[in-house]
């Protein structure tokens, strides 16, 4: 009796032109299946669901205001909250750790045999969580992925398009997934912590809790040629149900110090210098990958503006002391580098005063410790 009184209640919605409220009907039973052990029946449904997009006209006999409308991303670019871009970074210019460097390596190679996997009902992984630090490289291997694979990338910041278009959100991200499950591409989720903050949240109630639901509906049943990224700097706070949904992850960590040797190499490409690359990947030890690109450009910058031909040791030391020492930098080298890099100007020919302004040393404990 309860599956009759749920076909004519689906039945009625969609005959009334409310097929949005079907799926979502039909999304949770799929899932009370799934919870109650019958899965079978729940595979079944969500097989269903997943046609029902492009059936919905015809049970309604008309098209309606609740039929799924696309979202158009060329008009959300000015929020910044949602874009579409075809990404030109390759996968040479990412250094990773070797565990996620195999992982990398194995997703790819899946995805470039998709034909093949798929004649034996078999298919690249397309769930994959992204964590770790900020600025060790989560956004930037996404694009690159992209990239190799020929995808389009659809940038989506989680936190902040819930909190914006609150009343539109479930919405929105039924779009953006029906997009990816019509089109090949790259749907990386930036910061997919915002879903266990509001899950974890008890004074957050109906409609956050509703999106958080859509959202996590969505990445179960996906299931197009297309692969989504979750990224976070803070997987200490996801919970169980997040991860579970990402069966790939790969963790992003600090470079060591060959990692930020190989960075230095990149970073500086053709740019004449005579720099220590040893020394320099030594003393940037605790820096992550964006830190050291800044430290680069700057010193880049540096020797341009000063007239300089190459870049040397003394104006990395410099923009790194610069950049370290700013107002509310984190990423203050410690007492040991400190007098490093200082040696490195002062052997360059800064008076013990310039290298006090830009170090934040006093003059008399300089004086004290440089040769």
């Amino acid at each position: 009796m309860a599956s009759l009184n749920l076909i004519e209640k689906i039945t009625i919605l969609f005959s009334e032109g409310k097929g949005q409220q079907a799926i979502d009907i039909l999304t949770e039973e799929s899932l009370r299946l799934k919870r109650d052990g019958k899965m079978g029946a729940s595979k079944k449904l969500a097989n269903i669901i997943k046609k029902i997009p492009t059936l919905k006209k015809s049970f309604s006999g008309a098209s309606s205001n609740d039929d799924i409308k696309l979202i158009d991303i060329s008009t959300t670019k000015e929020s910044g909250l949602i874009k579409k871009y075809r990404p030109k970074v390759t996968m040479e210019e990412v250094v990773l750790n070797t565990s996620a460097k195999v992982k990398v390596q194995n997703l790819l190679r899946e995805w470039e045999d998709f034909e093949r996997l798929s004649k034996h009902d078999l298919f690249p992984a397309n769930r994959i969580l992204f964590y770790g630090p900020p600025g060790t490289g989560k956004t930037l291997l996404a694009n690159a992925i992209a990239q190799h694979l020929d995808f389009p990338l659809v940038l989506v910041r989680l936190d902040e398009l819930i909190s914006s278009f609150l009343g539109e959100t479930g919405k929105n991200i039924r779009d953006i997934f029906h997009i990816a499950s019509k089109e090949s591409v790259v749907l990386l989720l930036d910061e997919i912590d915002t879903i266990a903050k509001f899950r974890s949240d008890e004074k957050e109630l109906g409609e956050l809790k509703r999106v958080v639901t859509v959202l996590l509906q969505n990445i179960d049943f996906f299931s197009g040629k297309s692969i989504i990224i979750g990224a976070t700097n803070h997987d200490e706070i996801l919970d169980k149900a997040i991860w579970r949904r990402f069966p790939l992850k790969i963790r992003f960590d600090l470079p060591d110090t060959e990692s930020r040797k190989l960075l230095l190499k990149l970073y500086f490409d053709k740019t004449p210098h005579d720099v220590d690359f040893n020394l320099v990947s030594l003393i940037t030890e605790g820096l992550n990958g964006s830190d050291i690109f800044d430290i680069v450009q700057s010193a880049k910058k540096y020797s341009i503006m000063s007239g300089g031909d190459k870049i040397t040791n003394a104006m990395l030391a410099k923009s790194y002391l610069t950049i370290a020492n700013a107002e509310n930098t984190q990423k203050k080298p410690s007492k040991k580098i400190s007098y490093q890099l200082s040696q490195e100007l002062k052997d360059a020919g800064f008076k013990l005063r310039e290298i006090e302004s830009i170090s934040g040393i006093a003059y008399t404990t300089l004086r004290d410790n440089l040769k």
